[in-house]
Formats: C-alpha cells, sequence, structure tokens
C-alpha cells in the first residue's frame, strides 16, 4: 500500500540522516584533534610542510629580483573553547546538510511514489536498490558520505567555509600546510573522506573565497626575524615622528659639550662670573674624559675616594708643577699626598735598559750612559744643526739621514736608535713616521721634568677631576651625546643655536646662546658632531690636517709583596729586543710599586703599535708583555689585576691626545682650531701651544669661558 511505502521512505530519510550526523561528528571529532595537537618538528628543527610542487615558490621570483610572496602565518593551536566553538560549528554544518538532504530526498520519494502508483514493481525494485545502496552505505562506503557532501548547495559549503574561517582562518591554513602526521591520527577511511570533503568544499567556495597558494611555511626562526624587523621599522617610524615634533626643552646662556679638565674649567670659570645658566653634556658615565681612575675598589672617578683606595690612571697621571692648574688644585687641597713625594719622577730613557741577544738571553746595559751621550745626543746635534734642511721631514726621515751621515749601522746601534724612536711614539702618540721634526725635541740629556705624580692612594687624576667638579655636578648631564649644533635656527627676529643630543637612547633639544665644544680632536675628526651650517673651510681643513696620536698601558699589579722581583729603585725599565718589528711591542715599563703601595707595574705602547695592539685580546696582550717581563725578570709570576687602555676604540674620545705632523705649523694650526664660529667657542688640548697635557685643556678653558661671558655680558 501506499502508506507503507511512505512509511518505508520515512524510515529511510531518518537513516540517511542518522548516518550523516554519525559522519560528521566523526569528521568534527577528529579534525578538532587535529586542531588541538601541536605542530611537530622534524630533525632539523623546522615544521613538515606539504611538498605540493604547486605551492612552491617559484623560480621568477628569484631571477626578476622580486620578493617571494609572504609567509603564511604559523599555525595555531586553538584553546578548549576555540576547539569547542569549532567542533559545534561543523555539527550545526552538518545537521543542515542532513537536514537539507533528508528534505530533498523526502520529496523526491514522496513524488515518485505519486508518479508510479501504476509501476509498483518498479517502485519494488528501485525501494530494492535504494536498500541495498544502504546497507552498502552504512556498512562500508565512505564515498557516498563523500559525495553526499560535495552534492551539498554551494551556499551551505559557503556557510561552513564562514564560518570556520571566522576562528583564525584554520581550515584554509590546513589545506596548504597541514602535514600527513596530523592526519594518521584519524582511521584511514575517515582520512580519505575528510581530504574529499575539505576538497570539494574549497571547490564549491571559489565564487566566493579565493586561495592563492602559498610558498612553503617559514621555519620558526624566519618567522622571529620577520617580527624583529616588523618592530624596527615601526620603531624608527616612530623616532622619525617624535623627532619632528621634539622642540628645545630649555634654553642655556651657555651649553659645554665635555666634562674633560678643558670643559669642567670653563663651567667653574662661567658661575664665577655670574653665569648661572650653563649645562655641560657628557657622552661618557663619568667626569673626567681622558682623566679616568679605575681605583682597587672597582670605582670610576670617585670624588669621595679615600686614603686607601689604590687608583689605576688609564689616561693622565703627571700634573706639570707650574700654572693655574696646579696652583688651584694645591690651594683646595687636592694634592696634599701628592706633595710628600718628590716632584721629579723622571724620563723613560732615565731608567733601566736590557738587551736582548738574538739567542733569547738578556742583560743589563752598564754602558747605557755612553750610548745615550754618543748616538742619541749626536743625534739630536745634528738636528739642531741641519734644522732648515731637515724642514718638512719628519723624526724616522731625519734618524735616517743621520745614520747615513755618521754610518751607525752596526746591529745594537741600530737597535738603540729604534728603542728610541718608539720611546718618542710613546711620548708623542705617533709613529716616528709621522712626527714633525722641526717642533719636536725628544728628551736631549740632562733633561728633566717637574711633575705631580697624582696616582696614588687617595688621590688619583680621574677622582681629582671628579672632585673639582663635584660643587657644580648638578650642571653636568652625563650619557648625553651630542650629535648636532644647528646656528641657522630662526627665532624671533634672529638666530638661534640649537643643540640635539641623545640621553640614554633618547633624542633631546636645547637651546644655547652660546656653545663651547671641548670635545677630543679625535671626536671632531670623525664627524660624530653635524655642525649647521657646516664648518668653515679652514676650520675643517685644520681639522683633518692635525695629528691626533694613540698610546695605551697595560697596569698589572701584585697582592703580595713577595711578587715585587724587579728593582724596587728603578722607575722606568726598558727593553731593547734584536728585531725592529719587536722593539716597540710593549717593551718599556714604568714602576710605580713606591708610590701606591703595592707592587705595580705599568706596559706602555704607542703609535702604529698601539692601533695594532688595540685589535688584540686582553689575553693575547698579557702575553706578549710577561714574555718581555719573563726575560728581564725571569721569576715574575702572572699579575692579580690587569687593567688595559683602548683610547682608539673609546668612541667619545677616538685616541689620546694630538702632536705635530710634518709640513705644518702646529702652532697655527692650535690657534685656527681655537677660533669661534658664530655662537661656536673651541678648547681642549689641541687648541693650545702646550698640546698633550691636561694643563693646556685646562688654560683654553678658563680663557674661551671669559670670552663667552663676555659675549654674553655684551662687551
Amino acid at each position: 500500500p501506499d502508506s507503507t511505502r511512505l512509511n518505508l521512505n520515512l524510515f529511510r530519510i531518518i537513516i540517511i540522516n542518522i548516518n550523516s550526523l554519525l559522519f560528521f561528528y566523526q569528521v568534527s571529532k577528529k579534525m578538532a584533534e587535529a586542531y588541538d595537537k601541536p605542530v611537530e618538528l622534524d630533525e632539523e628543527g623546522q615544521t613538515e610542510q606539504n611538498t605540493d610542487v604547486s605551492m612552491a615558490p617559484t623560480e621568477d621570483w628569484y631571477d626578476n629580483g622580486a620578493p617571494p610572496p609572504p609567509p603564511s602565518p604559523p599555525i595555531k593551536n586553538p584553546t578548549d573553547g576555540s576547539r569547542r566553538k569549532k567542533k559545534m560549528a561543523i555539527l550545526a554544518v552538518g545537521v543542515a546538510v542532513c537536514a537539507a538532504i533528508g528534505l530533498g530526498l523526502g520529496f523526491s520519494l514522496t513524488g515518485n511514489n505519486n508518479d508510479n502508483n501504476t509501476s509498483s514493481n518498479s517502485s519494488n525494485n528501485a525501494n530494492g536498490s535504494d536498500e541495498v545502496s544502504t546497507a552498502t552505505t552504512t556498512s562500508s562506503t565512505t564515498t557516498t558520505k563523500a559525495t553526499m557532501v560535495s552534492s551539498t548547495s554551494t551556499e551551505a559549503a559557503a556557510t561552513e567555509t564562514m564560518s570556520t574561517s571566522s576562528e583564525e582562518d584554520l581550515i584554509p591554513a590546513m589545506t596548504t600546510t597541514t602535514t600527513t602526521k596530523a592526519a594518521t591520527a584519524m582511521d584511514p577511511v575517515d582520512v580519505v573522506a575528510t581530504t574529499k570533503a575539505m576538497e570539494s568544499v574549497a571547490a564549491t567556495t571559489t565564487t566566493t573565497t579565493t586561495t592563492t597558494a602559498a610558498p612553503v611555511a617559514p621555519t620558526q626562526t624566519e618567522v622571529a626575524e620577520v617580527q624583529v624587523v616588523e618592530e624596527e621599522k615601526m620603531k624608527e617610524e616612530v623616532q622619525e615622528q617624535e623627532q619632528e615634533e621634539l622642540l628645545p626643552t630649555e634654553t642655556y646662556d651657555a651649553v659645554i659639550i665635555g666634562a674633560g679638565w678643558a670643559g669642567i674649567r670653563a663651567a667653574e670659570t662661567l658661575l664665577n662670573s655670574g653665569i648661572e645658566s650653563i649645562l655641560v653634556l657628557e657622552a661618557s658615565n663619568y667626569i673626567g674624559g681622558r682623566a679616568k681612575s679605575i681605583n682597587l675598589d672597582d670605582t670610576i672617578n670617585d670624588p669621595d675616594t679615600n686614603s686607601s683606595n689604590i687608583p689605576f690612571d688609564l689616561g693622565c697621571e703627571w700634573l706639570y708643577s707650574s700654572g693655574g692648574q696646579e696652583e688651584t688644585l694645591e690651594a683646595r687641597g687636592f694634592l696634599n699626598a701628592a706633595l710628600d713625594n718628590d716632584k721629579y719622577t723622571g724620563t723613560p730613557l732615565e731608567g733601566q735598559f736590557y738587551q736582548q741577544a738574538r739567542d733569547g738571553t738578556v742583560e743589563i746595559m752598564e754602558d747605557v750612559v755612553e750610548w745615550m751621550d754618543e748616538i742619541w745626543g749626536g743625534f739630536l746635534q745634528f738636528r739642531e744643526n741641519r734644522l732648515d734642511e731637515l724642514e718638512g721631514l719628519s723624526y724616522a726621515e731625519a734618524i735616517d739621514r743621520y745614520i747615513d751621515k755618521w754610518g751607525w749601522n752596526d746591529d745594537e746601534s741600530l737597535q738603540f736608535l729604534n728603542l728610541m724612536e718608539d720611546a718618542s711614539e710613546i711620548e708623542y702618540t705617533s709613529d716616528s713616521s709621522q712626527l714633525d721634526i722641526g717642533t719636536i725635541e725628544f728628551h736631549p740629556p740632562g733633561y728633566t721634568m717637574k711633575t705631580h705624580y697624582t696616582s696614588i692612594p687617595g688621590m688619583g687624576f680621574g677622582n681629582i677631576a671628579a672632585g673639582y667638579a663635584e660643587p657644580f655636578k648638578s650642571k653636568i648631564q652625563l650619557n648625553s651625546k651630542v650629535t648636532e649644533i644647528n646656528s641657522e635656527v630662526e627665532g624671533d627676529g634672529d638666530y638661534k643655536t640649537i643643540v640635539k643630543y641623545v640621553e640614554n637612547g633618547l633624542n633631546k633639544l636645547v637651546e644655547a646662546n652660546t656653545v663651547l665644544v671641548t670635545v677630543s680632536l679625535g671626536v671632531l675628526k670623525a664627524g660624530i658632531i653635524n655642525f649647521v651650517p657646516s664648518l668653515p673651510a679652514w676650520k675643517q681643513e685644520t681639522i683633518d690636517a692635525m695629528g691626533f696620536g694613540l698610546v695605551n698601558k697595560c697596569i698589572m699589579s701584585w697582592n703580595n709583596d713577595d711578587d715585587h722581583v724587579w728593582p724596587r729603585d728603578k722607575l722606568w725599565f726598558l727593553l731593547m729586543t734584536p728585531e725592529d718589528e719587536t722593539s716597540g711591542q710593549w717593551t718599556t715599563f714604568f714602576n710605580p710599586s713606591r708610590f701606591k703601595g703595592i707592587p705595580t707595574l705599568t706596559a706602555w705602547v704607542g703609535g702604529d703599535e698601539a692601533i695594532e695592539a688595540e685589535k688584540q685580546s686582553d689575553d693575547e696582550i698579557l702575553n706578549k708583555v710577561m714574555n718581555n717581563l719573563r726575560s728581564m725578570f725571569p721569576s715574575i709570576r702572572e699579575p692579580d689585576r690587569v687593567i688595559i687602555s683602548r683610547w682608539g676604540m673609546d668612541e667619545n674620545v677616538r685616541g689620546t691626545y694630538s702632536f705635530p705632523v710634518p709640513g705644518r705649523d702646529f702652532y697655527d694650526d692650535a690657534d685656527n682650531l681655537q677660533r669661534r664660529v658664530g655662537r661656536v667657542w673651541f678648547a681642549g688640548e689641541a687648541t693650545n701651544s702646550a698640546w698633550g697635557s691636561t694643563m693646556a685643556a685646562w688654560d683654553t678653558g678658563e680663557e674661551q669661558a671669559l670670552n663667552m661671558a663676555r659675549s654674553l655680558e655684551g662687551v
């Protein structure tokens, strides 16, 4: 009967819907597990990739120089909440698909029954066929399930794609980057069905969603690198925007660049002249510049150091016992400890000389005085008698002429002259081939220096500098590197000077009525400070042409007095080696042990050898130093403390001090370097005739501060 056929059709529809629901439940369960599974790495630490050739980058991307398409984002593991949402979304779509299938089949079957009432046999055959089809579907064939999915309407498939893509677009990512590892968690039949279903869904949504085949997914390292680049770009954009909006924070009567001896002396002079509105910008994290004391307690330039604290000075150690600097520091008690010592500390040429033979044996040179008088004294006399003839030559060229003239061609004489050249390179910071013979007369016999040795307990040249600046330290701003001085900024009917600097990574601006530049000649040569407008040609030419050299120290100390195995009464030791290339490599030693109270030796190197030494590690340098010391003092052991300076690598100094070069008048150059440009003044050791000394820095800082004060007062 018809009612029986209708009931049978409804029964078939129910069976089909139940099977469909079970299928979608299995699909949703396995896909959720796949989503929830952590991304697995291969043996090389990279995510496994789909090896489909169509997804690989084409060679054209590299041949034409264009970058490949951006990589797809890495697959993320959803949270439990996201997993439930995805599963519910898939189930909901499954129910909707099943309902549509059921209704469609129901209407179709009902219509077939009405149209074919007279053909019961055919209907029975059809029903039998349906029964067989149903049985086959429920027992073995999952292909029918996939076909059912692929036969759904485009609207239903699009709805499924939109619902899943709203959760971080994970299904599209799975179609291109999910590995077979994730799929193997399912049963083999489910894997095939799931894959075909997903391909069918993707095919039916081409009108609403476009999926571009991505290149092989990037590794975690590559993703991190891309993120770093993007973050840097964002930072640069923010900094550029901030810089465009940056305005001067304050206006000062005087801005001083550099807190070395020139800068701090200028600051005090301005304050004493009634100019209170001042700011000192120092790029380093301490006051003192090239006066730098590293103390036994590891402090640097400590104004409150005590008599038990032993300083080791990487820069200046001696103070000339004449001039305003000595008088001021002595009057304020900074030199009290030094006054108990002799003002005369000797020169390297009055030390003890050691001669090393080619077989490595070393002996003291007993007749060094005769060598000094005859060979070196003869050269100085040769220089004095032929200054006009030697004008424009270097020390090295003059020595070569001296050797040719007097025939000092034996091995020992040549090595002694090499040692003298090396000692002069330490004193004047440059190779002898760059030192002007007309300006320099290096320590003739009988020459003495009257100085205070400041690197003693309770003192230290750097500590003294910090103590001197202590009363006005609130005017000094550390870690503030000046990058530009702009004197072309329009103000109210006039131009104003803006100083740009970086303080702890932040760009800042201040306005200045006057500016004093006290940075080293090395910093000026490097162009670290941008001058707007550019410096006049005569000023820039002077900066480029002047000499700025390098000398470094390897300071060693021992805790036990028993380690003092070298002569206590000698201040200097010089080692004369048999080879030219080794004669200047850490062969000059200063012995300040009696001043410091503990065994201490300082090895020196200057000129080209100092430049080469800065490329070496501390261990390499110490090894060379100790080899030379052991050749003179075989029982010496490794020091307990080692400090090695590298002034050339210090970006805030870039060397030690200036020197005269051949073919130029150093004193004219120093005057030109000191001359002001508009509202900008210059001071420092290179701007004074007493170059290479803190006394020169002190004097020029004071002089230019007085000039600035007069300018501010309208005089």
